[in-house]
Parts: C-alpha cells; sequence; structure tokens
C-alpha cells in the first residue's frame, strides 16, 4: 500500500522485508469481539527463497510462469471476547473467549498485474495459545476492565488451515505525471479447523508509484496482502484507499469454537462483510500503513457493527 511522492521509477531492490502489524478496537472505545490481533512476518526477496520452495510453487496450480516468487513466514495471535468482559460467566448468547496463535509459511507469485498467495498455517488455541495472559498484561498496563471470562475461553486443540488468494492490479487513471489511480479487484478462500471462507472483494487507491505493492494491512481471516514494497532514492511514497469486501463463512473459530472439543458458539451469520480506508506513507526501506475496518454483524444477536484499527510498519534488511 505504499506509493512515491516524487520521481515514478524505483531503483531495483530486492531486499527481504521484515514487518510488524497490530490491529485493535480500544482505540475506537470498544473491547470486544474481535479485540485485538498481532503478527510478525518476514518477506524473503524475489526468487531467494528457502532451498526447494522456487521449484514447488512453480507447480502450484494458478502461478504465472514468469512470476517472482517470495516465501513468507509469520506468526500471529489473535484474541476475540463477549461484549461484557467483566463478567466472570460471559452470556451464553455472546461470543466466546478465543484465543488462536498461528505460524504461518507462504508462497506469494508476483506478476506486473497479479499477485497469488498460497499460505499455510498451524496453530493452537486455548491456554497455550497465550490470549488470557496477553490480555490481562495489556489491561493492566492500560488500567482498562480486567477480563473475568477467559475461565470459559475455547479449550486448548490445534488448528490448520489452507489458504490461496489472487489479487489483481490494474491502473484506471493517471491524474499528473507521478499520481494514479488504480483498483485491486481480489478473490479468495481459506479451508481449515480455524476458518473456512470464500471471500471477493476490490480496494481502490490513489497515490503514485501505486506499482510498489498489491494492497492493504490486514491480521485476521480477511485476505490482505503482506507483500514487497518499493519506494524513490528521493522523497516519500504515499497513497490513500478504500475498499469493500464480502465474505461467505462455513467455520469461524472466533464464533463457532473448537471443532474436536466441545465450546461456546454463537449462531454465526454466513455472509459478512468488511469496509476498509486508510493510508500508506514509505521512505526508502520503511514503510508505515494505518488503516481503519468496520465489519459488519457476525452473529444473531449482536448489537451494532464492529470497528478496529490496524497498523503495519515493514522494514526492508
Amino acid at each position: 500500500m505504499l506509493a512515491s511522492l516524487s520521481v515514478p521509477s524505483c531503483a531495483a531492490d530486492n531486499r527481504a522485508i521484515l514487518s510488524f502489524s497490530h490491529a485493535n478496537d480500544i482505540f475506537l472505545g470498544t473491547d470486544r469481539h474481535y479485540t485485538a490481533g498481532s503478527e510478525i512476518s518476514w518477506l524473503s526477496g524475489a526468487d531467494t527463497n528457502v532451498v526447494g520452495l522456487d521449484d514447488f510453487a512453480a507447480k502450484l496450480p494458478f502461478v504465472a510462469p514468469d512470476a517472482k516468487i517470495r516465501t513468507r513466514i509469520g506468526i500471529r495471535q489473535l484474541l476475540f471476547t463477549p461484549e461484557d468482559i467483566g463478567a466472570v460467566n460471559p452470556p451464553l448468547d455472546d461470543r466466546p473467549y478465543v484465543g488462536l496463535l498461528e505460524g504461518e509459511l507462504a508462497l506469494t507469485a508476483e506478476t506486473d498485474t497479479r499477485l497469488d498467495q498460497w499460505s499455510l498455517r498451524l496453530g493452537v488455541t486455548g491456554e497455550a495459545s497465550g490470549g488470557r495472559i496477553v490480555q490481562e498484561i495489556v489491561h493492566d498496563i492500560t488500567g482498562s476492565t480486567d477480563p473475568q471470562g477467559w475461565g470459559f475461553q475455547v479449550p486448548t486443540e490445534p488448528t490448520i488451515a489452507l489458504s490461496y488468494s489472487r489479487i489483481w492490479r490494474q491502473r484506471l487513471a493517471r491524474v499528473s505525471d507521478t499520481i494514479s489511480v488504480d483498483w485491486l479487484p481480489r478473490a479468495g478462500g481459506t479451508l481449515g479447523t480455524s476458518f473456512l471462507n470464500a471471500e471477493a472483494g476490490a480496494v481502490f487507491r490513489i497515490g503514485n508509484d501505486l506499482h510498489g505493492n498489491f494492497g492493504y494491512a490486514t491480521t485476521d481471516q480477511a485476505i490482505g496482502a503482506h507483500t514487497a514494497f518499493a519506494a524513490p532514492e528521493d522523497g516519500w511514497g504515499w497513497s490513500v484507499y478504500v475498499g469493500a469486501s464480502g465474505r461467505l463463512q462455513g467455520q469461524n473459530i472466533g464464533l463457532d469454537g473448537g471443532v474436536f472439543r466441545d465450546s461456546r458458539t454463537v449462531d454465526r451469520r454466513v455472509a459478512q462483510a468488511d469496509f476498509v480506508a486508510g493510508f500508506a506513507l514509505a521512505h526508502g526501506g520503511f514503510q508505515a500503513t494505518f488503516q481503519h475496518l468496520t465489519r459488519s454483524e457476525e452473529f444473531v444477536g449482536q448489537d451494532g457493527v464492529d470497528q478496529f484499527w490496524t497498523l503495519q510498519l515493514s522494514f526492508k534488511l
């Protein structure tokens, strides 16, 4: 989600990228549902992958023969809570406490006009996810309400999820010599015990050097784009964007609970929509993306939409 503020061309740069992402709803005055997500990931330089992964990626479906292949390795933690975190025994009609800790191995295949991503995530729920201790420590530091209901969280069990997504990139208009407008239609899905869904949407951007990447930041089950970025040798890159996506859900561990052990659940809504708006800035080997997301009601009886901010910081190594 970057762009560049001066010249439209960027110097060749094939460095690896280290990214930190955090999503939270507390800045909007709420502390419920998908309440926090944190991720750290490493993205290799193009065609400088772990030994053997280039050949493996070339055999994956939908990968273009001329694509630049990158490897992404990451770890993330997602926290889900009911609305009343002060209740020792949360209401049965509100979503359950869930902590999910996942490790990811992903391959990205990039051309000038599209990005294909294959991702395998292995994780764990329950006490082993660290969700309880993380939220209790953070709330103690910030002086927020002490969460009382983690004793009723989804129990410990392993999770697995295989995801595929494609993002297309097409220029719509050139505003000036350096500024243009593009759009990024996207589609994909996830098959797993943590999430089972299919999704489609699009993002519209204005900025300069929009060819530098393929989209916005995310730390949850939505399709995102943890991709390389490009910046000019001088000056700043920038972009502003808005977008929307729709998702059909067959399993969401934050709503349906565990697969292998009994746990609390709510009546999940099959169809869900996200609306995003954000901006990105980049300079040299650094990029920052700041995004607001509004999500439609995810379960029957939910009181209103959810909103949260995501901040992603990326550094070239």
